[in-house]
């Protein structure tokens, strides 16, 4: 009866476990398929010809990092944020069983010539969140970090500056989304989109004390 007891305890603990996994639950969500076809989510006027699209790969090289577009052997999620001051992009990766997450934040110095610009680039690895990897995770996927909707496919959605956006990249073996919503903080009357993309910052900033200080402060690093 004892052992018995102690094997129900064993697999309800271990179906808990993966309920709360959020590896388990990205791959799930997404639908990940590490042996299956590559897939692509991006808005359907994102093209090789586009100019938002093209200004999107140009800010990934403007700010050093690799492109993900066409998958990643890692987990990755990269936030965007176009800013008055300059860019800065936060990234969240799982490689080798391990989370990671990295701040970029860079800003474009004109040279006075069309076709040069000085760029500023200030890379940090941050440290852990405070309730830990897998709360903060699991916090984000409850906040429907993949699952909000670019703003083609919300109705009546207000863009009033394409190149002033929020922006979120997720690319895993085999898959790669993109989404916008590029007036966020700004839209007269916010979507539940923009609301929850805007907790999601809200989250990071309150989990990493060391973002929270560059968004106070961004440009003191750039002096």
């Amino acid at each position: 009866m004892k052992y018995l007891i102690l094997v129900l305890l064993s697999s309800c603990f271990v179906s808990c476990f993966k309920k709360d996994d959020p590896i388990n639950r990205i791959n799930k969500k997404l639908k990940i398929d590490p042996t299956g076809d590559f897939r692509k989510d991006i808005p359907e006027d994102y093209n090789d010809s586009s100019a938002s699209w093209l200004y999107v790969r140009r800010e990934t090289n403007r700010a050093g990092l690799p492109s993900i577009e066409n998958g990643s052997e890692s987990i990755e999620i990269r936030i965007w944020e176009h800013l008055d001051w300059g860019r800065r992009v936060f990234i969240i990766r799982y490689k080798d069983r391990t989370w990671t997450a990295e701040d970029c934040i860079y800003r474009i110095l004109p040279s006075g010539r069309d076709d040069i610009d000085s760029i500023a680039i200030d890379t940090s690895h941050l440290g852990n969140p405070k309730t830990g990897w897998n709360k903060f995770m699991n916090k984000l996927i409850d906040k429907e970090i993949l699952d909000l909707k670019d703003k083609s496919k919300i109705s009546g959605y207000f863009v009033e500056n394409e190149f002033s956006y929020i922006a979120v990249e997720i690319a895993a073996k085999n898959y790669y989304r993109y989404y916008s919503l590029p007036n966020a903080r700004i839209q007269p009357s916010k979507t539940s989109y923009d609301k929850s993309m805007l907790e999601i910052l809200d989250l990071i900033k309150k989990e990493f004390p060391e973002h929270l200080e560059k968004s106070e402060n961004p440009l003191s690093m750039f002096l």
